[in-house]
């Protein structure tokens, strides 16, 4: 059965008036040829008491749009077709890591807010891509997803840098103070996000590659370096990467 959707809302009820079509949920307004491609498969049961609605190829024509929007790294259009299939995609890494990673690079307005949207998202991000892996034990698949995640977040830490703030040559000793300790932060935090990406990937993989043996020294080195500025719960992190430097250091991988 074929059934149309708004890619705004979701809504599903659009009126043709005057040449176009209307949602009648957000009021967005298609052409004929634009509405034409909103129209998804929408498979129904009605074996039992309640009808079901079957979304995978909703959620496999959403994905193909949010990808090829991720690829033109315009995030704002993958965001808004990952949000559509969330409610229907439980469990599937990928949409779970979109949603909050597009949400992170696409709103800058919070650099702290878009860092910690990225670095809450690989615990979840690689559990469910275990789980995946477990399931479908496709090493190939497995290692060209986690080499796409890296570069990912590699790309938005690189983003979050550009937010470092600077100061004139004649600024105050207080506006100086407030710049660097917020640089500091910034800092630390990219090296956290860093270093719990190549944490995870050990963690939930157990194993190092040609990838993240050097993100793992970069992530080490980078967390090591801001020690002067952080107590108590990256003390324990910087011990415990130099346990895995040291692993890494001896892969022969």
């Amino acid at each position: 059965m074929k059934a149309i959707k708004c890619e705004m809302c979701g809504g599903n009820q659009l009126v043709k008036a005057d040449g176009f079509y209307t949602c009648q949920s957000c009021g967005t307004r298609y052409t004929t040829e634009e509405a034409q491609k909103l129209i998804v498969e929408a498979h129904i049961d009605i074996s039992g008491s309640t009808v079901k609605i079957d979304h995978d190829s909703e959620v496999e024509q959403s994905l193909r749009y949010a990808r090829e929007a991720r690829q033109r790294k315009d995030y704002a259009s993958a965001l808004r077709y990952y949000s559509q299939i969330a409610p229907y995609a439980h469990g599937n890494w990928e949409v779970s890591f979109y949603v909050l990673f597009c949400e992170a690079v696409t709103d800058m307005s919070n650099v702290e807010s878009s860092q910690s949207k990225v670095l809450s998202s690989l615990a979840g991000t690689f559990h469910d891509l275990r789980i995946g892996f477990d399931n479908n034990p496709d090493r190939a698949l497995l290692e060209h997803n986690i080499n796409t995640i890296m570069c990912d977040v590699v790309y938005a830490e690189q983003l979050f840098a550009t937010a470092k703030k600077t100061y004139g040559l004649f600024a105050k000793d207080d506006v100086k103070k407030q710049v660097n300790d917020f640089n500091n932060q910034l800092f630390r935090r990219n090296s956290q996000i860093l270093y719990h990406l190549a944490f995870n990937i050990y963690d939930h993989f157990g194993y190092l590659n040609k990838f993240t043996v050097p993100l793992i020294n970069t992530a080490y080195k980078t967390v090591a370096s801001t020690g002067i500025l952080v107590f108590d719960p990256m003390r324990s992190e910087i011990a415990r990467g130099k346990k895995l430097k040291k692993m890494a250091a001896h892969s022969n991988i």
